[in-house]
């Protein structure tokens, strides 16, 4: 062998380790600019999880309190149809808030954790549950003062106090705490 040949060779397997580099340097900075699109991607609905959340906790906070508009009467001592309207439009927008925030996690529950959809299905659960009572005792509103109405009323009063004001709170709070541990949310390193 001489110095052509050993120099070709030094070259050759230069160049090559020079190209497997490239290529290998290429592909991790394809996969890492995926994963950190889709890491960015599922924080993203993370928090837009959570915004809607506490929308929903907020809406139903106020549906179940009656803190809804006033049903204004008229003249003749009845209710106006204006104000029977008013207070519908309220209730289903209140509802819809609710529903808005159901519907985002069922569209996006592939990206939260098995941990995590266990908490969402229990508040689900709730607020569905909220909801029920809510709708019964509004349907009941026309039996006025019966034992059905007290009952009804009963129930969603029972619903406020347990699953309002502690249950939905509770679990908010402990997704919070798992977001913030999980993603890292509060580093501010």
């Amino acid at each position: 062998m001489n110095w052509t040949e050993i120099i070709t060779i030094f070259l050759g397997t230069g160049i090559i380790s020079t190209f497997a580099q490239l290529f290998l340097a290429n592909n991790l900075n394809k996969r890492f600019f995926r994963f950190s699109n889709l890491y960015k991607d599922k924080l993203d609905i993370i928090r837009e999880f959570y915004k809607l959340l506490i929308k929903a906790e907020k809406a139903l906070n106020i549906l179940m309190s009656s803190r809804e508009p006033e049903l204004k009467k008229g003249q003749d001592g009845n209710a106006t149809e204006e104000s029977k309207m008013e207070i519908e439009v309220f209730r289903k927008n209140t509802i819809n808030v609710v529903n808005i925030f159901l519907n985002f996690y069922e569209e996006n529950e592939i990206v939260f954790e098995d941990e995590i959809v266990i908490y969402i299905k229990q508040l689900k659960e709730k607020f569905e549950k909220s909801l029920s009572a809510h709708s019964l005792a509004t349907h009941m509103e026309s039996c006025r003062p019966s034992k059905a109405w007290e009952n009804a009323v009963q129930a969603k009063q029972d619903a406020y106090d347990g699953i309002v004001s502690k249950d939905i709170p509770d679990l908010k709070k402990e997704m919070k705490r798992i977001f913030q541990n999980r993603y890292k949310l509060l580093e501010t390193n």
